[in-house]
């Protein structure tokens, strides 16, 4: 415990914060008694950022940009990958580790192409 208070840990600075809310003879006996923050003004943040950053996204759907992580896999590899599969020439480890995905990759992609 003394190394994680030298390191200036969370747990010292809830205790500091507690020790100082007592001196000014105000209850902490839960921890959200501690730092009550009120939520009006951060809901109206959030929309305040929000608004234009869907805006945004709308946009760039309209011209067809891509959303999301882009795939693991390059556009002729799903095929390869599962023209294997159904030719039993290959196992989903051993197509994962020509393609350099994981199995979990594999698997979803044959998952996803039987329905």
């Amino acid at each position: 415990m003394a190394a994680y208070a030298q390191r200036g840990g969370v747990r010292e600075r809830q205790l500091q914060v507690r020790h100082d809310a007592a001196e000014r003879g105000l209850e902490v006996t839960r921890p959200l008694d501690v730092l009550t923050v009120p939520r009006g003004p951060a809901e109206f943040e959030r929309e305040l950022i929000k608004a234009p950053t869907g805006e945004g996204r709308s946009l760039a759907k309209a011209r067809g940009q891509p959303m999301g992580r882009p795939g693991a896999l390059t556009r002729h590899q799903p095929d390869e990958a599962l023209q294997a599969l159904d030719a039993g020439t290959a196992t989903q480890a051993v197509l994962a580790r020509r393609f350099d995905v994981t199995q979990a990759t594999i698997s979803r992609l044959a998952r996803t192409a039987a329905a």
